[in-house]
């Protein structure tokens, strides 16, 4: 089977691992949280790297593809470069780092630890892309879900009339309603039938739009997801959905939470720059931005964090 692809051969393809039709994929809405979340989750981590590398490739390939190799070449001298992994020790942990750029001559395979580092953010060499969808997924639909409750909200009254002269005659009354005359009188032909028997001119049908609209709880819960995305990755963010009962220690519980969890990234990556550092010299360092109760916790050379009492 060659390319192009029929619609047939991709929906295969896809359903092999998105098998629900509830999602978001590929479309601008599913996108832009995507890239906004990628976004938050990289602004929190300051790094240090030489100059002659590319700020963006780095934290792509780090968050993205969960490492990056650091490696010596002739032409390029120390850079950072997208790998793969191959081989296994005693630990079963990669030994050997695959890098093939078509701007460096032949396939390198250096030794880690060795003729290479590197840089990982967890322990299963995994990136974040799996989080960021998941929560990207939902918040397009919940945004999606808002947006048509909001649509939906804005239904006008509709009315029905015996004949085309009475809706004529209706819709010159409620033209002289809706420009606030303070009384509007119609002839009292409207009323009668052909019998002379009195009756309504009309009937009316009008949604009642304050029993289908959740618009307001479809906000309050992608605020609830974005919080959630935050404590799965370690940002720091305050819980709204509680802001009033919550007390210290429920406080204290979801900071040791959160923190666990960016403690180990931020130790992984210090661990994959010190081996760097080592072996070729440089200096490269990472720190969290925008975190108070960081500045009071010491990250030693080792890449571990230690907690001061």
């Amino acid at each position: 089977m060659s390319a192009p692809y029929s619609y047939i051969e991709q929906n295969i393809a896809y359903s092999s691992y998105s098998p629900s039709t509830l999602h978001t994929r590929n479309n601008a809405l599913f996108s832009y949280f995507f890239r906004y979340l990628f976004m938050e989750l990289m602004s929190k981590f300051k790094f240090t790297i030489p100059e002659h590398w590319a700020m963006n490739y780095f934290r792509g390939i780090l968050f993205g593809r969960g490492f990056i190799s650091v490696v010596k070449t002739d032409k390029y001298g120390v850079i950072c470069q997208d790998c793969g992994l191959m081989g296994y020790n005693v630990f079963y942990q990669p030994t050997n780092a695959v890098i093939s750029n078509p701007l460096l001559t032949g396939i390198l395979q250096p030794r880690i630890g060795k003729e290479c580092a590197i840089i990982k953010i967890k322990d299963d060499y995994t990136g974040i892309l799996d989080l960021l969808a998941y929560y990207a997924d939902h918040m397009a639909l919940i945004t999606e879900s808002a947006e048509m409750n909001i649509a939906n909200s804005k239904v006008a009254f509709m009315f029905s009339a015996k004949n085309r002269a009475g809706a004529e005659s209706m819709k010159k009354v409620l033209d002289q309603i809706m420009s606030g005359n303070v009384g509007v009188f119609y002839d009292e032909k409207l009323r009668r039938d052909r019998n002379g028997q009195s009756e309504t001119p009309y009937d009316v049908f009008n949604q009642n739009v304050k029993n289908i609209y959740i618009a307001g709880d479809l906000i309050d819960l992608l605020r609830r997801y974005k919080e959630m995305f935050f404590n799965d990755v370690g940002i720091n963010s305050v819980n709204t959905t509680k802001k009033e009962r919550l007390i210290t220690d429920e406080a204290n519980a979801n900071n040791e939470e959160r923190m666990s969890k960016i403690q180990l990234m931020i130790e992984n990556i210090r661990t994959g720059m010190n081996e760097a550092n080592k072996i070729f010299g440089i200096n490269l360092s990472v720190e969290l931005t925008g975190e108070g109760e960081y500045n009071e916790r010491n990250i030693n050379t080792e890449g571990a964090i230690n907690i001061q009492s």
